[in-house]
């Protein structure tokens, strides 16, 4: 996006354990000062540390790139003469490579406080404004630098922090306008050019977040934490973040924003977050509550309000669908059951109880085979005895469903005893008999014949207890719907349920299809 100009004759980073890992793009525009002071003093006379002896110490130190052996000498030489512009500029340069902008922009300052024309302080001022975030500050001192100093580093330097205050203005506002990929594409290149800076690296995690990265978001947030603990836009962040990993950070995720409005009651970001999760937490509560009552209307409706509260929080919202799910399920709204099933899983594709529940849903609406494929990915992801069972049942009844339903036939239910099921073949065989559809055409006789049919076929298994048995454990046939059974003729069945012969001019025992004597009908049983 853009080249940084940050430049540097020869200086070498320290790797301290101690020490900030300070920004790899960021160079000084000069070295320390090291001119000799004027009143140079004689090798006779140092009885004790001399002020520019020390200053040059910590030149030699900085040179080779000991910044906190330098560091030491530059604070010595101040304690010596604390009226020295310059040594509190190197100091300064000390600072900026061990990452420390604080210190830096106090050095400059008071570099300043005793020397308002010393130009170099102005750039380094500068530089640790931007690197600790901050744009409008860093501007204007570059502006005062360039009028005191003639450096052309100093103009590039300035070009680079327009070029990235560009780039910040363009994340923002892609966050804003929900263009998250780009949000985070400038974001990045924003922490690039300072990675130590705070509101950078708040920017950069809120962008990840959004883009269903909480987990590392929150990361970043927690080590910066560590240094800035009463930062009210770290808390509030790190905060966020956890409420975007799910249910069991919420705790921590009010502490911070508890913390956060300690530091500063009208922090209105913290306010505001704070108010979400408890508005959140409470619609939750109350769909909860309702579904536990058997109340599934208002179930559905609390679930609902709870997804809107923030339709980016995706995992948070992912239990939510399923929750509002298993409310649809108990109502009975299958297919909206298994559409919110599909948004869970959708947002993660590891949610064991939102696959689970879907294949719930797929086997009440009867789709058996897509149940068999849930419960199996379900086997997958956390195998258990439940599981196990539920699967094994999934494939019962897909095998069950793959030959007739006779219960379905007759019309009862699979608890059905035998007076019921003798009194629903009653009606059905009466209903088919020729006489009811003698104004009927060919082809819906042909219809009544294959219904006949199946009725006989069903009474004649359901009303022998072993063939019943069988047929309800699923070992009666092998699933392709030929039955494992004796022939059977439909029409005798019919005559030895009514005790009599066959109807005349219609279906009887002993005629062929498309024969005068009507049509005789025999299967595998």
């Amino acid at each position: 996006f853009f080249v940084s100009c940050w430049r540097h004759k020869g200086l070498r980073h320290t790797t301290m354990a101690s020490a900030r890992t300070p920004n790899t793009n960021v160079t000084f525009v000069d070295d320390p000062d090291d001119e000799a002071s004027e009143d140079e003093v004689s090798e006779e006379e140092v009885p004790e540390e001399d002020a520019n002896d020390l200053k040059n110490q910590g030149n030699e130190c900085y040179g080779r790139g000991d910044y906190w052996g330098a560091l030491e000498f530059y604070t010595r030489s101040i304690n010596k003469d604390p009226e020295n512009p310059k040594v509190y500029g190197n100091r300064a340069a000390a600072y900026m490579m061990l990452g420390r902008y604080d210190d830096v922009i106090a050095d400059c300052k008071k570099a300043i406080e005793i020397d308002a024309s010393f130009g170099k302080a102005y750039g380094r001022l500068a530089k640790a404004y931007f690197l600790s975030g901050d744009f409008s500050r860093s501007l204007d001192k570059y502006k005062e630098a360039i009028t005191l100093e003639i450096n052309p580093d100093l103009k590039r330097e300035m070009d680079v922090v327009e070029s990235v205050r560009t780039c910040y203005d363009k994340a923002r506002a892609a966050l804003d306008n929900q263009e998250f990929d780009k949000g985070l594409t400038f974001a990045k290149l924003v922490l690039k050019e300072a990675p130590d800076a705070i509101p950078f690296k708040v920017l950069f995690s809120e962008a990840m977040l959004y883009n269903r990265q909480p987990d590392q978001a929150s990361q970043i947030l927690g080590a910066l934490m560590w240094d800035n603990m009463n930062n009210t836009d770290v808390l509030t962040m790190r905060a966020k973040a956890l409420f975007y990993c799910g249910q069991q950070h919420i705790t921590k995720a009010t502490e911070h924003l508890t913390r956060a409005l300690s530091q500063d009651p009208d922090d209105r970001n913290a306010v505001k977050l704070l108010k979400q999760i408890r508005h959140f937490e409470n619609l939750k509560a109350k769909g909860n509550d309702a579904f536990k009552n058997k109340k599934w209307t208002e179930a559905i409706d609390a679930y609902t309000e709870t997804l809107a509260v923030d339709p980016h929080n995706v995992r948070m919202n992912s239990v939510i669908y399923c929750n509002r799910a298993a409310a649809y399920k108990e109502e009975g709204m299958l297919q909206q059951a298994i559409n919110d099933c599909n948004l869970a899983i959708k947002i993660d594709d590891q949610y064991v109880k939102a696959y689970q529940r879907r294949a719930r849903c797929h086997q009440a609406a009867e789709d058996h085979e897509a149940a068999v494929r849930d419960f199996d990915k379900v086997m997958q992801l956390n195998p258990s005895k439940e599981a196990q069972a539920e699967l094994r049942e999934a494939k019962i009844l897909l095998k069950r469903s793959k030959r007739k339903d006779y219960y379905k036939i007759l019309g009862v239910s699979r608890d059905a005893d035998e007076r019921q099921i003798k009194r629903s073949y009653r009606e059905q065989a009466l209903k088919l008999h020729p006489d009811k559809l003698a104004g009927c055409t060919d082809e819906e006789k042909e219809k009544a014949e294959m219904l006949f049919k199946d009725v006989g076929e069903a009474y004649a298994v359901l009303s022998d207890p072993m063939k019943k048995r069988k047929y309800d454990n699923g070992t009666y046939d092998d699933g392709s719907g030929q039955m494992d059974a004796d022939d059977v003729d439909a029409s005798n069945v019919f005559n030895m349920f009514f005790g009599g012969g066959g109807f005349p001019g219609g279906f009887s025992g002993g005629g062929h299809r498309g024969h005068r004597g009507g049509a005789q009908f025999s299967f595998h049983m």
